[in-house]
């Protein structure tokens, strides 16, 4: 948009009949940020490759969905759009901070959109044909859409505080496993977990939030506290 330094084209988008199609000759795509506190916004990524974020040493946040001046402004807040793998690496640098946010708040009704699956490092679901990938993120935070979510947390990264806001509508969010019919156990939730049964503005609905904590498929004896 107009205040873009400048516009880096390494695709051609096409639109036929209302369907959108991108094709490129790039395999991958890396972005390098600076070393200051950084800001980068992800609109969308592409299918005929992979993108790579590096943060710097700083202060970064990196926050994916659709926005305004991206190709798909009619549909804000999306992560729909994530069309290939999105790698997020990091820094090693002890005094860098980097948080991502997985803004799937503006998700539409389908049923695709409203299924997700947090896997140790990597979030696939959410309407995504493509996945989020992190390493050495300090801050995940992931918001969900307005029209009822089931999303699954079979395991996390330890060194990494996760957030799950599950959005304002009737949502169920199961611990230890990553489908309904799936294997179930808690061992592998890492680091610090906090799901919050509304969305990140504060809407929630009245009745109907389900947190599920499943541990059925391990045989070992374990004690485990809830408060």
């Amino acid at each position: 948009n107009g205040s873009d330094p400048a516009v880096i084209y390494y695709g051609e988008r096409g639109i036929t009949d209302g369907v959108e199609s991108i094709t490129s000759s790039v395999q991958q795509v890396n972005i390098y940020l600076d070393n200051g506190t950084q800001a980068l916004a992800v609109d969308s990524t592409f299918a005929d490759g992979s993108t790579s974020i590096y943060t710097g040493t700083g202060t970064d946040t990196i926050t994916i969905g659709a926005t305004v001046s991206g190709l798909h402004p009619a549909q804000l807040e999306d992560v729909a759009y994530v069309a290939g793998p999105l790698n997020i690496q990091g820094s090693t640098t002890p005094s860098a901070k980097a948080t991502v946010i997985v803004d799937g708040t503006g998700g539409d009704f389908s049923a695709a959109s409203r299924v997700g699956v947090l896997n140790n490092n990597t979030i696939t679901g959410l309407g995504m044909a493509g996945s989020i990938a992190i390493s050495n993120i300090d801050t995940l935070e992931i918001d969900l859409g307005p029209y009822g979510n089931t999303f699954y947390i079979p395991s996390t990264v330890a060194g990494t505080n996760t957030s799950v806001y599950a959005g304002a509508g009737f949502n169920t969010v199961h611990l230890g496993k990553a489908t309904t019919a799936g294997t179930a156990q808690l061992t592998g939730l890492s680091g610090s977990l906090s799901v919050y049964g509304q969305a990140k503005s504060g809407a929630v609905a009245l009745a109907g939030n389900e947190l599920s904590f499943d541990d059925q498929s391990d045989s070992s004896n374990r004690t485990w506290s809830v408060s």
